[in-house]
């Protein structure tokens, strides 16, 4: 890459750069990475292709020198003239600097493009690049398709990398709506090397978080977000770029499982680590941690920042669980009318998206703030809804008996009861433990029968505990 006199060949080391920033990004080697930022930073702005240089630059330090990133992309966009190879580097670069709605503008020209020629290895590139920035987008059906498009075409190809990308977009959402997941995630880790694709290994990681979530098994949702960031003394992302992205949940799941000092250690260490070149989402989605995990009344103001900045609009579903944390906070605090405004926003991104757990969990709150949610039948609630363990624990809470004492008769812990309870409130559209026997008896199900502990003799709890005014769901649930 030299020249004779033994200086740095510019265009040389740009075309190297750009020509293996796919592999770079893919592997997220830090080794590779410091050598690509290396001979970036000898390389002048107006060196070679605009193309290029957006490109390498988004690849290797997305967070690097942002506003030059910034400005050297909007230029480049306005010279694409509608050339496809340009348009899909450009689109590329624009999602990873987390400039989604022109990444998805750029990406979906050239689909457009590429559909009326015989061109099926670009289309699968562009397919699994177009997936990424619609899935965050909150465009999820668009992304599914893009997705299995992107996969049907990579595959017959032989070009794994971009099918294995497709999938996890696929599973992510089937993850996010409480869809199983787990046979598409196979799918996509099956023959790779996890070492040699922290990208992947880090987005399958996000996606078995989901899944946990979803299941209520929070403490495994911890582990395997907290595994986005090395154990060091001072936290590193595994991937550069794709673990960022996480932080925000790791909060969420570290203050349900009460490690919220090691989330704390983590957003301090990516704060300092990203520095000024953080984008405007990344920085939204620290500011969701930070509220999560701050003590006292300084979270509503950063609730406030995080929802009532206009440029989140370009990432829904993201904004949407903002609000109703917000949401949960505020009803905590019996603000009710203020949290009925932020969780009916979120409830409304939820539905659009299919997210049902995610909407049960908002209707839920709803509920406990007066508003009479109707599920997504239509109906206040329904025990059909119900799983048969859900229905034998739900009468059985109906009855009296605390969560400790459903499981020791089930061979379940406290933990598992009281978030079987949790889904099992939006599903039969009440809120708390007191209603259940309404809504048992109303669908011809009554409580079970426990035993008197005085006579031996079976009696029925007419009237099962009461909970404490402004009680949330999650701690009805969770009697010992």
């Amino acid at each position: 890459m030299a020249d004779h006199g033994g200086a740095l060949a510019p265009v040389t080391a740009l075309d190297a750069v750009s020509h293996s920033a796919v592999v770079l990004y893919c592997s997220g080697d830090e080794a590779f990475r410091r050598q690509a930022r290396g001979l970036l930073a000898r390389i002048p702005g107006d060196v070679g292709s605009p193309y290029e240089q957006v490109w390498a630059r988004a690849c290797s330090d997305p967070f690097g020198d942002r506003r030059g990133a910034l400005a050297s992309l909007e230029r480049a966009a306005a010279e694409a003239d509608d050339v496809p190879g340009r348009l899909s580097v450009l689109g590329s670069a624009a999602w990873m600097l987390d400039e989604t709605a022109l990444g998805v503008r750029l990406l979906s020209r050239v689909m457009e493009r590429l559909r009326t020629v015989t061109t099926a290895g670009s289309s699968a590139m562009v397919g699994q690049a177009l997936a990424l920035a619609q899935f965050d987008a909150g465009a999820w059906e668009a992304a599914c398709e893009s997705a299995e498009d992107a996969r049907r075409v990579a595959e017959e190809k032989g070009m794994e990398p971009a099918a294995w990308v497709a999938v996890y977009v696929s599973a992510m959402v089937l993850a996010l709506r409480g869809e199983d997941a787990r046979g598409l995630m196979a799918r996509a880790v099956r023959g790779l090397d996890m070492s040699e694709s922290r990208a992947l290994g880090v987005r399958m990681a996000m996606v078995r978080a989901a899944v946990a979530a979803a299941e209520g098994d929070h403490a495994v949702e911890f582990e395997l977000l907290r595994g986005l960031f090395t154990a060091d003394p001072e936290p590193r992302p595994v991937h550069y770029h794709c673990s960022l992205y996480g932080v925000g949940d790791l909060a969420a799941a570290a203050v349900r499982v009460g490690r919220p000092a090691e989330a704390v250690a983590v957003v301090d260490a990516v704060e300092r680590w990203v520095g000024e070149g953080m984008s405007s989402r990344l920085r939204l989605i620290v500011g969701r941690a930070r509220a999560l995990l701050c003590e006292g009344e300084e979270a509503e103001g950063l609730f406030r920042t995080v929802v009532g900045d206009p440029v989140g609009e370009q990432w829904p579903f993201e904004r949407a669980v903002v609000s109703l944390e917000f949401g949960e906070w505020l009803r905590r605090r019996r603000r009710m009318s203020e949290a009925r405004a932020e969780l009916s926003r979120a409830l409304t991104v939820f539905e659009r998206l299919k997210a049902h757990p995610w909407a049960e969990r908002t209707a839920g709150e709803l509920r406990a703030c007066g508003v009479p949610v109707r599920d997504a039948e239509g109906g206040s609630g329904s025990v059909e809804r119900l799983t048969p363990q859900q229905l034998q624990i739900a009468r059985l809470a109906a009855a009296g008996l605390t969560n400790r004492q459903i499981g020791e008769r089930l061979l379940l812990s406290a933990r598992t009861v009281g978030f079987h309870l949790y889904q099992v409130f939006p599903k039969l559209g009440v809120s708390s433990r007191t209603q259940l026997h309404g809504a048992l008896s109303r669908a011809g199900m009554p409580s079970e029968r426990t035993p008197d502990h005085a006579s031996g003799t079976g009696t029925t709890p007419a009237t099962p505990p009461v909970a404490a005014p402004g009680a949330t769901p999650s701690r009805l649930v969770s009697r010992g």
